[in-house]
């Protein structure tokens, strides 16, 4: 397959990897500059999507990476200041969708949107600029537990052929799905193409 330089970030991309930068960019009416930004978004999801460890990315609105940093195999530096009316984007390794103490940093640093990839997700998520996290962190806790057992019964009814695998890839995004929805917040998952 023909591998491609990627702008900016140096990464190399195969002709799939560029079907889907086109796909994403042509999903909706965008600016010019909001390409700009899509593909640098994009390049920046393909190099850290299946690596073993955390990465973080801070990318300006015009598409300009600001802040890189290699972490853990479950954490990275996080630079509020630098985050905030940024566009942060991070990958996890294990295949979750945003966690707790990620959420926390989106209010915290007030960034424009947290970004996370997976090898098989792409997640994203938009907060009110008036939003509170105090308000829901109850709720965020009562549903925690509600999905965790929801996710328990069904291992028990599928039995031997459950793949726990998917309590990792599910718990946390049918959290956020619940959550957003009851404060308003963006919340949304799709499937990237291998």
């Amino acid at each position: 397959m023909q591998r491609t330089r990627c702008r900016h970030l140096g990464g190399a991309a195969t002709e799939r990897d560029l079907e889907q930068r086109r796909h994403v960019r042509s999903a909706g009416c965008l600016r010019q500059e909001e390409t700009a930004l899509t593909a640098e978004l994009f390049d920046a999801e393909q190099r850290i999507r299946s690596v073993d460890r955390e990465h973080l990315i801070i990318v300006d609105r015009d598409g300009t990476v600001v802040y890189e940093a290699a972490g853990g195999a479950d954490s990275v530096q996080f630079p509020r200041p630098v985050a905030r009316g940024r566009i942060v984007l991070h990958n996890h390794p294990n295949g979750s969708s945003f966690s707790r103490k990620d959420v926390q940093e989106l209010f915290l640093s007030r960034a424009l949107e947290f970004r996370l990839v997976t090898p098989a997700h792409r997640h994203w998520m938009r907060v009110p600029s008036s939003a509170s996290l105090r308000p829901a962190q109850r709720r965020i806790a009562e549903v925690y537990f509600e999905e965790m057992e929801a996710l328990r019964e069904e291992m028990t009814r599928a039995g031997p052929t459950f793949d726990t695998a998917i309590v990792d890839r599910e718990h946390l995004h049918r959290v956020w799905t619940r959550i957003a929805a009851e404060f308003g917040w963006n919340y949304g998952r799709e499937e990237v193409m291998p």
